[in-house]
C-alpha cells in the first residue's frame, strides 16, 4: 500500500497485479493459490473484478466522485493467507462539455 492515494479518473480503469514479497518488499518468486484471490471496495465509485489470470484485478471507476476509496485484495500463498489494500481517490476527467445554466429570471 502506498500513502498517497492512486488518482483514477471517473471514466477509467486500472488492471492491477498482485505480486508477493518479503518483509523489505523484494519479490519471493512465490505464486497465489489458483481461485484464491478475492478483491472487494469500500465505495460503490471503484467496481473490482478479479482477472482471468488470479494474480490481477481490474479496478474501474462508475462514474461517481470519491475519496478515499479503500481496495482489499486477499489470496492464499501456499496455503497461508494474505491481504492488502490500496487507496484511489476518483477524480473528474478531462473536460468534454459545456454546461450552460441560466439563472433566475428578473423582471427588466
Amino acid at each position: 500500500m502506498s500513502n498517497v492515494p492512486f488518482g483514477l479518473p471517473d471514466n477509467d480503469n486500472s488492471n492491477v497485479t498482485l505480486a508477493v514479497a518479503d518483509e523489505a518488499g523484494n519479490p519471493t518468486g512465490s505464486v497465489i493459490d489458483p481461485g484464491s484471490l478475492t478483491v472487494t471496495s469500500s465505495d460503490p465509485s471503484i467496481t473490482v473484478t478479479v482477472g482471468a489470470d488470479g494474480v490481477s484485478f481490474d479496478a474501474k471507476a462508475t462514474g461517481a466522485l470519491a475519496t478515499a476509496v479503500v481496495v482489499t485484495a486477499s489470496a492464499t500463498v501456499a496455503g497461508a493467507a494474505y491481504s492488502g489494500t490500496e487507496t484511489f481517490n476518483v477524480d473528474a476527467s478531462a473536460p468534454t462539455q459545456l454546461i450552460l445554466t441560466p439563472g433566475a429570471a428578473v423582471a427588466n
